[in-house]
């Protein structure tokens, strides 16, 4: 998926063979690819492809997938007139959070990061995660 080769087409079975493999190393493409600059579908292939990790068993319990796109969220500088592409990425994000489901205290940290935003729409997208 880093490859500058690599045709678009090729993403999404990239980011989903990535995501099979399930070592530290291919999560650690995935979420380099998820927040790359500048926002392409790829980015959003990225994302889907970390809804297929499983949480890392005890002791660590860590969620890779949900850390990786909590990190996007509070990263994410929204401009006041995203592209199509970036608006869906957050589209996307907040879909796959809503469906993992959030802890009340990555509740607290989405809201935050509505609070702190300027821009109505990512306030709006991050409602869902936030009820």
């Amino acid at each position: 998926m880093e490859d500058p080769k690599i045709r678009p087409e090729d993403h999404g079975p990239a980011a989903l063979a990535l995501a099979a493999v399930a070592d530290w190393r291919a999560v650690e493409v995935l979420v380099r690819r998820q927040g790359k600059r500048p926002i392409t579908d790829a980015n959003i292939d990225a994302a889907r492809a970390l809804a297929q990790l499983p949480a890392l068993p005890a002791p660590t319990r860590r969620e890779p997938a949900k850390e990786a796109w909590l990190a996007l969220l509070r990263s994410y500088r929204p401009p006041p007139m995203p592209p199509d592409v970036e608006r869906r990425l957050i589209r996307e994000v907040v879909r796959l959070l809503h469906r993992q489901g959030l802890s009340a205290a990555q509740k607290k940290e989405v809201r935050k990061v509505a609070e702190e935003s300027e821009c109505p729409w990512f306030r709006r997208e991050l409602t869902p995660l936030v009820r």
